[in-house]
C-alpha cells in the first residue's frame, strides 16, 4: 500500500472518529438542555401549586421583615431553601449603610435565617450608583413602593408572583415581577414613578 493511500485511510479514520465525538457531544447537550427545562418545569409547577395552597402572602412576609429591620426592601423571592419554601427579603439601609436579609417559611411566616451585612468601607458606601439611584427614588414622595407594585401585579395579571426586585437602568428606576401565570412563567416591568407597566421592554 502507498504511502498517500495509508494516509488517506488514517485520515477517513480521523474525520469518522470526530463526526462520531461530535455527534455524542451535540446529543448530551440537547439532553442536559432537556433536562434542564424539564426540572425547570417542575421547580415552576410546585412553587404554583405552593403559592395556590398557601394561606400567606407577600405583603404579609414584608410586614413580618419590617416589624424586625430598617431599610428599603430592594428584593423579595420565593426559594427552595433546604428542601423548604421561603420568601427571601433583601432591604438596604442608606443610613445606615447596612444590608438586610432575612427568610421567611411560606406555611407560617417563621423566620428561618437572617444575615446583615456592612455597606461601608473605610466611610465609604460600596453600593453602585445605579443601586443608590433606585433607592432614593422609591423614597421620594409620591413614588410606587414595593407594596404597591405587588398590588399592580396581582390586579395586572390575577397571577402569582414568584419574585420582585428594584432596579434602576438608563435612568429609569422600575420593579422586575417574575410571576407564575398558569404553567408559564412571565415578566412585568413597573415604573416606580407612575405605577405603569412598560410594555415596550416588558417580554415573556
Amino acid at each position: 500500500m502507498t504511502f498517500k493511500a495509508k494516509m488517506g485511510i488514517i485520515a477517513t479514520g480521523l474525520f469518522t472518529t470526530g463526526t462520531m465525538l461530535t455527534a455524542l457531544t451535540s446529543a448530551l447537550l440537547l439532553t442536559s438542555t432537556a433536562s434542564y427545562a424539564k426540572d425547570k418545569d417542575h421547580k415552576d409547577d410546585i412553587m404554583r401549586l405552593a403559592l395556590q395552597s398557601s394561606e400567606t402572602t407577600m405583603t404579609q412576609a414584608i410586614a413580618a421583615f419590617r416589624s424586625n429591620y430598617a431599610g428599603t426592601i430592594v428584593e423579595i423571592e420565593l426559594d427552595d431553601e433546604d428542601h423548604m419554601l421561603v420568601y427571601e427579603i433583601k432591604a438596604i439601609n442608606l443610613d445606615a449603610g447596612e444590608k438586610h436579609q432575612a427568610s421567611y417559611t411560606l406555611n407560617n411566616l417563621t423566620e428561618v435565617e437572617y444575615y446583615h451585612k456592612s455597606l461601608k468601607v473605610l466611610g465609604f458606601s460600596k453600593l453602585d450608583d445605579e443601586d443608590v439611584a433606585a433607592i432614593e427614588s422609591v423614597n421620594q414622595p409620591g413614588a410606587v413602593s414595593i407594596d404597591k407594585a405587588i398590588e399592580i401585579a396581582n390586579a395586572h395579571n390575577s397571577s402569582h408572583i414568584e419574585s420582585i426586585e428594584l432596579e434602576h437602568k438608563r435612568g429609569l428606576t422600575y420593579y422586575e415581577v417574575e410571576y407564575i401565570d398558569g404553567s408559564q412563567m412571565r415578566r412585568l416591568l413597573i415604573d416606580a414613578a407612575s405605577g405603569e407597566s412598560i410594555p415596550s421592554i416588558n417580554r415573556k
